[in-house]
């Protein structure tokens, strides 16, 4: 049967093609009755499951739905009859097995390897990890960093060397955010007074707060300062003395934590021009009544020394006052020891032995040793000699005191050192005088003089004012009286000069100027005989 040729169809009117959007071709007239349709004999879409498929997987089905049912109870484990959420979920206890399912997996004789060896390094990597909630980031770190670093304030830090009287004033720093200012200074000459000044300011202006030193480089080239921050702004202000300086350095750092005072060796004194921290405490006393009694301040007399005093009497017997140890305890300067006062007591003993044994005889007491060199004081004396007695009379005319002496009188020279070399200026040559004669003797270059007794004698004449013998030491200059005697005659109420006193100059020669003289002189006009002779050593 062959094909027919191509045909259009026409609706009624022949003038409209069918089978199109306002045409189409219709298996009812109207287009709303519903049509028969059989697709038993369709062929199935590909991939399409059919009956005998779905039967299969229903049976399927009904098995798992049994042994879901079987064990819903079993050993904890339960149905999931709810789609799981997104997301993790705790699926509660789930057991692994091995490959060869001969050995659950997961505990210490099998566990659970993400290698086959359990021995090979795993790489492991975090970059991508996220930070967990609250975790600081770096950015935040590096302020957390840079918030405790302590600073170098380069406006208050200066290396340029100062002239005379030069000052280096540094720029007020802000200090919020600081703790503690450390300046160190080194210079090579002195400030001047008070010239190192650290000052605080509260507006940057006026520099109420300052802090004042003196470098003085001959205790310390170098300096340290450290400062609590005690207003906003801080600053250094160093005036130079009038020195030049050439080698000069300030660094002042500023700290966000709190750092020590200088530190000093315990062997070391400390300058009171160092600086220090002040520490003020009080210190307090409880009331005497018991454990409920207030404490009170000790107080300090105005010296700055505590008040320390018993209040009440301490009983008879044993006391307890601490632990005070007075055997022990060094004797202060000056007291006598035990010893000393045993010492004393036995010689007072000796000497009222002695002095009973000599307070008979009229009163006067017997002298038994012999007087030491120089002035001695022994008020009223009977002098023996043989069978005579000698008197010294006590004169008090002219509020002068003076000894007359009837007799002879001997007087012993301290012995001569056995390393000097004796000497005698013997004064008997003339023998008669009337006016002053002089006899001299030179002392040797570099040795001194040292005059150990004078004697001398004269004629009385109870008319006359007497004679004088004198002792005079010549420097090449001046004289120098040493010693002096009078040799009166019977009338004491006439005195001789007494305007030239003893002066105690030291007699070393020079081998020619410095001389020893001894000078006889008659007080009258009348020649009497005047005899003297001094007697000393040179060394």
């Amino acid at each position: 049967m062959g094909l027919s040729p191509a045909a259009i169809l026409y609706d009624s009117t022949g003038t409209n093609p069918l089978g199109t959007d306002t045409h189409p071709l219709r298996t009812d007239p109207t287009g709303t009755t519903t049509q028969p349709i059989s697709a038993s004999s369709l062929p199935l879409p590909t991939g399409a499951a059919t009956e005998s498929t779905l039967a299969a997987a229903d049976t399927k089905l009904g098995t798992i739905d049994s042994v879901l049912d079987s064990i819903k109870n079993t050993d904890g484990v339960k149905k999931i009859t709810d789609a799981l959420p997104a997301g993790t979920n705790l699926l509660g206890k789930v057991q692994i097995r091995n490959p060869g399912n001969t050995a659950d997996l997961g505990d210490a004789s099998d566990p659970m390897r993400v290698d086959p060896t359990g021995t090979t390094t795993q790489p492991i990597s975090v970059a991508s990890l996220p930070l967990p909630s609250g975790a600081a980031t770096e950015t935040t770190l590096a302020g957390v960093k840079s918030n405790q670093e302590s600073t170098v304030d380069s406006g208050n830090s200066s290396t340029s060397q100062l002239g005379n009287g030069g000052t280096f004033v540094g720029t007020g720093v802000d200090c919020i955010g600081y703790s503690a200012v450390a300046v160190t200074v080194h210079s090579d000459k002195d400030s001047a007074t008070d010239g190192m000044k650290f000052q605080f300011s509260i507006d940057n202006t006026n520099w109420d707060d300052s802090y004042d030193w003196t470098m003085d480089v001959s205790s310390s080239s170098t300096r340290r300062f450290q400062f609590p921050v005690t207003a906003r702004y801080f600053r250094v202000n160093y005036t130079n003395s009038s020195q030049a300086t050439s080698d000069f350095r300030c660094q002042t750092i500023l700290h966000r934590q709190n750092i020590l005072t200088s530190i000093h060796r315990l062997k070391d004194d400390a300058s009171a021009d160092r600086s220090a921290q002040v520490v003020k405490s009080v210190i307090l006393a409880q009331r005497a009544g018991g454990a409920s009694t207030d404490f009170i301040a000790v107080e300090a007399d105005p010296g700055g020394n505590l008040k320390i005093a018993v209040g009440e009497s301490l009983p008879a017997g044993d006391n307890n006052i601490g632990n005070v140890d007075v055997v022990s305890s060094a004797l202060p300067t000056g007291a006598a020891t035990e010893a000393t006062l045993s010492a004393a007591d036995t010689k007072l003993g000796t000497i009222d032995s002695v002095l009973d044994s000599i307070k008979d005889t009229d009163g006067i007491k017997k002298i038994t040793d012999a007087l030491p060199i120089g002035d001695n004081i022994i008020g009223r004396v009977k002098l023996t000699d043989g069978a005579d007695v000698v008197d010294i009379i006590e004169d008090d005319e002219d509020g002068i005191k003076r000894l007359q002496i009837k007799g002879k009188v001997s007087v012993s020279a301290p012995a001569t050192p056995a390393t000097a070399t004796s000497v005698t200026i013997a004064g008997d040559d003339p023998l008669d005088i009337s006016t002053t004669q002089n006899e001299s003797y030179t002392i040797p270059d570099g040795e001194t003089f040292t005059l150990t007794s004078v004697s001398a004698g004269a004629e009385g004449d109870p008319t006359e004012k007497g004679s004088k013998v004198e002792v005079i030491y010549y420097d090449g200059t001046d004289e120098h009286l040493i010693s002096r005697i009078y040799i009166t005659g019977q009338t004491v109420s006439v005195y001789p000069d007494t305007s030239i006193t003893r002066d105690g100059t030291s007699m070393t020669g020079d081998g020619s100027t410095k001389t020893i003289i001894v000078r006889r002189l008659r007080l009258s006009g009348t020649s009497q005989e005047v005899d003297a002779v001094a007697r000393g050593y040179v060394q």
